[in-house]
């Protein structure tokens, strides 16, 4: 186990020099922090580190003292919390999206579910988290009050509902607080923020807070304090479900408070521009205690919705040191993304210090060197930095965490091919440079008319003084289905700046639909997930949204009915028929084709029946638009560099021997419903469901449609690199290994479809 010199903690943060410029608008925060529990052992760092935190606010992020609730030790009651919470979303004060941030330090726990909640709080497992106040009460389970019980999570979700709907989404929860019942277990060097065994919750348990917040489907907030899909507010939290959140006995503050405050107060950090996603990349945590970071908004400036956020682009990396290399101190450069994120051999990045672009000012964020994709494993790849300047030998400066953003495609690329029947007007469009950046193959008239055949490119431009018109590949699924044309096209004037985006956006559209496992990953684990994982696809009874359930059959089987619900009685049945990702869904795949009928809903149900967890993603491609939207993703960890300098492991959605509901349920996701554009009587869709054995940031697979008008303030050159392919090795890991399996999804009018 790590010492508290390990972890960092021994060292309190000095919070008296402040930055002279606000960082951010006004803030408002609610600060609790309990040590003294009387019915339950105490703690000796909570409190200190609230006041700790408080001192941040008022020094860092020029709080009024005036605009701070702070309730601390006996203070810090189950009413007086509640109060708290009431008098932000009563204060006259607080403007529409001002930030407020609510932070709490002491004890968490965990309790078994009131089975009356079981329709109106769907959770993964039959249990609730809570906040412990400083009057909990054991006895309080004899009676039928309130008093002397946990905050359980319902409440604490309808009371941010309620706030984000009076002052806006600008919100801010900080937990450090265990959700794991743990104990103290004899640690001499740790107490643990959780009591294992606190009073139940009534079934009626704050009622009166939740009906205020209106039905469940209105409230727009994710079940409990965890899920991507908190729309009111972005939680940071000092540890996993699962997981102790820990405070140093001998320093007397909490392992997470201590690391977030440290980075938030470090001298080279601005504080300005950090997101959320890149904070969390920046905490360093002993391997025992992973920090979450979860909700819609992760993406944001921390405390601050009105500046642009994080630019999915870029890619989170990490430098690792050796300082017994051959020549002193050696760097190595890792990326924290893959082949499952579609990162190939021989592309190139340009190498950032943060994961933010400024419209306004182009140089707010300037590349800082160059670098070459060398190996790739299956979440990982390796990176050979070159000077920006040729004629240097200096080693580039890149800090520990770094951000990458793509610059070229790798050799993949040449097998796309974009047809123009104006190959001069195409050229002046798209430079050379560009060209060689993207790296497609071009065919126009010009190009041997003889063998030419326009219909096999995989895009085709037709450019008339009118307008500029986009057509996909003939003789596939889709374009059989819906035709050839894209939905939109470009006057000349606007297409010019929009080519580009869309040659951009189908390359990388067939590239990561296409995408298939290869050699990296561990051939064994991945065999057992192909047979082991099965899926089913079932409508959902749209009479009761609270209450959802899955009805009728399983949707991919085309066999009895009867059968639906189970798994396959033999491995040739569906395992490898409906798991195992088969080849390019572009090129034939009517075995998994589906037919839905839009204002439906539907659910995806995956059943783990291997003795490995996994996460699971869930991504739709609609290839009219060019769109790749992530419909299910698990939450996202802290990084975590320390021992493997990778990605910290959070919770697994899909434990071992388990099954998962994506769009009811224990996921609490929304259901699948489909919608027909203006004028459409049928549509098609691509899901690719991906299954992997680390939690991974799958934000730069996701795009935007092309399809848009341009922004002429945010137009930029691309940038042409002159670096050469520099390929190693690196040693794979045992254990790491992903599959995919794609579903194409036809979408007919009520009445056409699966159940007609």
């Amino acid at each position: 186990m790590s010492t508290p010199m390990e972890v960092d903690s021994s060292t309190d943060v000095d919070l008296y020099d402040s930055p002279e410029v606000p960082p951010i608008p006004t803030v408002h925060a609610l600060i609790i922090g309990i040590d003294t529990y009387p019915k339950f052992h105490n703690l000796t760092g909570a409190a200190r580190d609230a006041r700790r935190f408080k001192k941040f606010v008022r020094n860092y992020l020029f709080a009024e003292e005036s605009n701070i609730i702070t309730l601390l030790n006996q203070a810090a009651s189950r009413e007086a919390i509640l109060n708290g919470f009431e008098k932000l979303i009563s204060n006259d004060k607080i403007n529409q999206d001002d930030p407020i941030i609510i932070y709490f330090a002491g004890h968490g726990s965990r309790i078994e579910k009131p089975k009356e909640w079981e329709d109106d709080w769907p959770t993964v497992t039959p249990m609730i988290e809570m906040m412990c106040p400083s009057d909990l009460d054991p006895a309080a389970g004899s009676w039928e009050s309130e008093e002397g019980r946990g905050i359980p999570d319902r409440t604490i979700a309808a009371l941010l509902h309620r706030l984000s709907q009076k002052k806006g989404d600008n919100i801010t929860l900080i937990l450090d607080c265990c959700c794991s019942a743990g104990l103290d277990r004899g640690d001499t060097q740790y107490l643990t923020r959780g009591i294992a065994k606190p009073p139940r919750i009534t079934a009626f348990c704050d009622d009166d807070i939740v009906k205020l917040a209106g039905p469940k489907a209105d409230r727009g907030v994710q079940e409990g304090f965890w899920g991507k899909h908190h729309a009111s507010h972005v939680l940071l939290a000092a540890c996993g479900v699962n997981q102790e959140a820990k405070e140093v006995i001998s320093t007397r503050c909490g392992v997470f408070t201590n690391e977030l405050i440290k980075v938030l107060t470090r001298e080279d950090v601005e504080l300005n521009q950090l997101t959320y996603t890149s904070l969390m990349n920046q905490l360093r945590m002993p391997n025992f205690q992973t920090p979450h970071c979860e909700g819609q908004n992760i993406g944001r400036r921390l405390f601050n919705k009105w500046r642009s956020g994080a630019n999915p682009a870029y890619i989170a990396g990490t430098t690792r040191t050796n300082p017994e290399g051959p020549g002193g101190v050696e760097a190595t450069y890792v990326l924290h993304a893959g082949e499952v994120h579609g990162v190939v051999p021989g592309s190139t990045y340009a190498i950032h210090g943060i994961n933010i672009d400024e419209e306004e000012t182009p140089d707010f964020n300037p590349p800082l060197c160059n670098a070459i994709v060398g190996s790739v494993t299956s979440f990982t790849a390796q990176l050979r930095c070159v000077p920006l300047e040729v004629d240097t030998d200096s080693p580039p400066n890149i800090p520990e965490v770094f951000y990458a953003k793509r610059l070229t495609e790798g050799e993949e690329a040449r097998q796309f091919i974009v047809y123009c029947n104006d190959a001069r007007w195409f050229s002046s469009v798209i430079s050379a440079d560009v060209h060689r950046a993207l790296g497609f193959t071009f065919i126009s008239p010009l190009s041997n008319p003889q063998s030419l055949n326009p219909e096999l490119a995989d895009l085709r431009v037709t450019y008339t003084p009118q307008r500029v018109s986009f057509e996909r590949k003939t003789g596939t699924l889709v374009s059989d289905f819906v035709g050839t044309r894209y939905r939109d096209f470009f006057p000349p004037h606007q297409a010019k700046y929009k080519l580009k985006d869309v040659i951009r956006a189908a390359l990388r559209f067939k590239l990561h639909l296409s995408k298939q496992q290869s050699s990296s990953g561990d051939k064994a684990v991945q065999g057992v997930l192909k047979t082991k994982v099965w899926f089913e696809l079932k409508e959902l009874d749209s009479s009761n949204y609270e209450g959802r359930k899955p009805i009728g059959r399983n949707i991919l089987l085309h066999a009895d009915p009867n059968q639906s619900s189970k798994a396959p009685k033999s491995k040739q049945d569906i395992v490898s028929d409906r798991v195992v990702a088969s080849q390019d869904p572009d090129e034939g795949m009517d075995d998994s084709t589906v037919t839905l009928e839009v204002k439906r809903w539907y659910t995806l149900i995956i059943h783990n029946d291997s003795d490995t967890p996994l996460y699971p993603y869930v991504a739709f491609f609609d290839p009219g638009m060019l769109q790749i939207d992530f419909w299910y993703t698990p939450a996202i960890g802290g990084e975590a560099p320390g021992s493997n300098g990778g990605p910290a492991q959070v919770d697994f959605p899909l434990p071992a021997k388990s099954t998962l509901g994506i769009g009811y349920g224990e996921s609490s996701t929304s259901p699948w419903t489909f919608e027909f554009a203006e004028g459409d009587n049928c549509d098609i869709g691509y899901f690719k469901i991906y299954l992997t054995t680390k939690n991974s940031d799958f934000s730069s697979v996701a795009q935007d449609t092309p399809f848009t008008a341009p922004d002429f303030n945010s137009l930029s050159n691309d940038t042409n690199t002159n670096i050469q392919d520099d390929r190693g090795d690196e040693e794979k890991v045992v254990g790491d290994a992903w599959i995919a399996r794609t579903l194409v999804v036809k979408q007919v009018p009520e009445g056409q479809g699966h159940g007609s």
